[in-house]
């Protein structure tokens, strides 16, 4: 693995958010409802980066063919469920004709997508997570920590108010930015006038990718794109990744 690709840095993150909690937790009374056993956030309708997902399907592919023929099949159920109880949510967004006029703003309004519990297709039927280590950003940051200055609303059953449980929350706002940047990518070399490009490609749930790298006829473990996370530079990768995004 290459020490500048865009799965190692964000490997690197993980970690260095992952020892900020700890860190923060250690000999305190009061601790995050989140532990093993605790899902009530998994059934909470999420995306994740591509770079994520290729960082879990790197570990998948140290499974055996019949735990990962599981993740598979209950990817496929999912997706399922989601097109025949949230058909018209389904239609507007994961559609083909959708793919081309998906509008961002308008998927993260519409109060369906908030009606939707799905669990997430690594968790366990004990609760706990199959992909622990290599879970995404979402799932190492809510509940246990707060990334902006001010937020409302209620994170799950268990924590009810966002705002009154920063008063024991990890304070993760030194990572916001990069965190940002695992999906927002940044570009000088698209710009004459020396100012960056940036464009924000569209991330999916996890039963998602699954299903999509899964049932194409061919391994995603031997896709060169993906691939391309860990054996080359972050730099080069996204200036590829924008060429590809801005055709």
């Amino acid at each position: 693995m290459l020490e500048s690709s865009f799965g190692y840095k964000t490997l690197d993150l993980y970690k260095r958010i992952d020892s900020k909690i700890e860190a923060h937790y250690k000999g305190k009374k009061k601790q995050a409802p989140c532990a093993k056993g605790c899902s009530a956030c998994c059934s909470q309708f999420f995306e994740i980066s591509e770079v994520e997902y290729v960082i879990i399907l790197k570990h998948l592919k140290e499974w055996d063919k019949e735990k990962l023929d599981i993740v598979i099949e209950t990817a496929e159920i999912y997706r399922q469920v989601l097109e025949k109880y949230h058909n018209e949510f389904y239609r507007e967004y994961f559609s083909e004709i959708a793919e081309e006029e998906f509008s961002e703003k308008h998927y993260y309004k519409d109060p369906e997508r908030y009606r939707i519990h799905i669990p997430c297709v690594f968790l366990s039927e004990e609760g706990a997570c199959n992909i622990y280590e290599y879970r995404p950003l979402v799932c190492r940051t809510t509940g246990v920590g707060y990334k902006l200055n001010l937020e409302f609303g209620n994170v799950c059953r268990e924590i009810r108010s966002i705002f009154w449980a920063r008063r024991w929350q990890a304070d993760l706002r030194e990572f916001q930015n990069e965190i940002l940047s695992v999906n927002w990518l940044e570009s000088k070399e698209h710009d004459d006038s020396n100012e960056y490009t940036t464009v924000e490609p569209r991330q999916y749930p996890m039963y998602y990718y699954v299903n999509e790298s899964f049932t194409k006829g061919k391994s995603p473990f031997s896709d060169s794109r993906l691939n391309s996370y860990f054996n080359m530079s972050k730099e080069d990768l996204i200036e590829i990744l924008i060429d590809d995004y801005l055709k």
